[in-house]
């Protein structure tokens, strides 16, 4: 009797596991099936797009010539301008608060897949980025999406971020998206910029711009930049940048790079020369833009300077700018009005100094610079 126990509970084991492999199969199957993230190929459904993870699947299913990367700075980039003025398909690779470290890693992966048209990437610096330590780029974006092991496929197929999420949104949307209801409609509408891989990441819509805001912001430091280590912050810059940015660069002289200093409010710098380390970022500047001069793949284009920095009313805070900067900058990418090199880079430094100094004039009231 014992005996038969024993059996009966190894069978009982058994079949549980049969049926869990069963299971797993099954949801395996159905996760490469649906595949929420474009990973596999590309949908011919509505899916919500992450920056995170579904910048994988764009990379590699999504015929693009041109591909722009960088923070918050870069996410309100309309494509079919960037198409317009340089005729050629593009595709964001973007995330706010983005990493020298990510930088590297989705330029690495883009160049490495065989399928992966790009041949220019269009890079935002945001130079405070190569003051920060060096820390992993798989923080914010799942490794197993940007390797080549096929093994780890399966923490995508079975992840709980597909089947909690992606899935469940893949299925309601397009279900709500064919069914003429006031409700889904509306359910639908609410999320109509998430299922639009254009608009991915883009934070314009609904976002309210002007001078009362971004001076309401700074005197209670909401929305503030990140704090700066100015002890050593010139050494540290340019160690990141030799180390984990210019390498990339150097390595795919096949591809062209143009590289953007975006238009900062003149409320930045001030800050930057109140806490002292402005005179560190117009030096890594130089530095910056000299090596980068020597590489023959290399354009950058420089918008620190740009007359419209002054006025607060283009800007939510002291670094993010309307959509009309994001368009302004592109369109600008046909001639060489905004080139930087070394031979101008002296002059142009000086001209956002002079921005500056005309800031604290005209504002000096409420900065106390009376």
């Amino acid at each position: 009797m014992h005996m038969d126990n024993i059996i009966k509970g190894k069978k009982f084991i058994l079949y549980v596991m049969l049926i869990s492999v069963f299971l797993l199969a099954v949801t395996a199957s159905l996760g490469y099936i649906i595949d929420p993230n474009l990973y596999y190929r590309p949908s011919k459904f509505d899916t919500y797009y992450s920056e995170a993870y579904t910048t994988a699947g764009l990379m590699k299913n999504h015929p693009a010539e041109a591909a722009i990367i960088g923070s918050s700075m870069m996410q309100n980039t309309d494509l079919e301008l960037v198409k317009k003025t340089l005729g050629v398909e593009a595709v964001k690779y973007t995330r706010s608060g983005m990493t020298v470290d990510e930088i590297a890693m989705l330029v690495d992966r883009a160049t490495s897949l065989e399928k992966n048209q790009v041949n220019t990437f269009i890079i935002n610096v945001d130079s405070t980025m190569f003051n920060n330590e060096k820390s992993s780029p798989y923080t914010k974006y799942p490794q197993y999406l940007y390797d080549d092991s096929l093994i780890n496929d399966m923490k995508y197929v079975i992840g709980f971020e597909t089947w909690t999420k992606f899935i469940p949104f893949m299925l309601i949307y397009n279900a709500s998206n064919r069914l003429d209801n006031p409700v889904f409609n509306k359910l639908t509408g609410i999320f109509s910029n998430s299922t639009d891989m254009k608009r991915m990441g883009d934070w314009s819509q609904g976002t309210a711009f002007g001078e009362d805001i971004v001076i309401n912001k700074y005197e209670n430091n909401a929305e503030a930049v990140s704090e700066q280590n100015a002890d050593g912050m010139f050494d540290r810059m340019k160690t990141r940048f030799e180390s984990d940015l210019y390498p990339v660069i150097q390595k795919n002289d096949d591809r062209q790079f143009i590289f953007l200093l975006p238009p900062y409010s003149a409320l930045y710098w001030y800050e930057a020369e109140r806490k002292g380390y402005v005179n560190i970022l117009f030096e890594f500047k130089k530095y910056m833009v000299a090596r980068l001069s020597q590489l023959n793949n290399v354009v950058v284009y420089d918008y620190q300077d740009y007359e419209g920095i002054v006025d607060l009313n283009h800007y939510k805070d002291t670094t993010h700018y309307i959509p009309a900067f994001n368009d302004m900058m592109i369109k600008s990418l046909s001639d060489s009005t905004y080139r930087i090199n070394e031979d101008n880079v002296d002059q142009r430094i000086n001209q956002l100094k002079d921005r500056i100094t005309a800031f604290k004039t005209n504002e000096a009231a409420w900065l106390n610079e009376t």
